[in-house]
């Protein structure tokens, strides 16, 4: 189950999230952390995508965004190439 980083610093597996929770998360331009109310939850089904870098790998949908180096801004898992870097996960490798 995916875990989600609350405003307190615990952590909350995505399921139990709800309207009114307060999230961290990053801003996108300034990558500052910040706390955020869920205004809203959705249940979505989608296809997935295997990213692993160095022995860690994740699973996630491919509108999912990461922050990419080479390119300075947050990009779907769908856009992602392999060996597209990181700087705290280090190259990503598509499967």
């Amino acid at each position: 189950f995916a875990l989600i980083l609350m405003g307190d610093g615990s952590q909350k597996q995505a399921m139990h999230v709800g309207v009114g929770d307060e999230i961290k998360t990053q801003q996108e331009k300034t990558l500052e952390w910040t706390n955020a109310r869920v205004n809203e939850k959705k249940v979505l089904t989608s296809s997935r995508i295997k990213i692993l870098f160095g022995d860690e790998e994740i699973v996630v949908s491919p509108n999912h965004r990461f922050y990419v180096d080479n390119r300075s801004e947050y990009i779907p898992a769908r856009e992602l190439v392999d060996g597209s870097t990181n700087s705290r996960a280090g190259i990503y490798h598509i499967t």
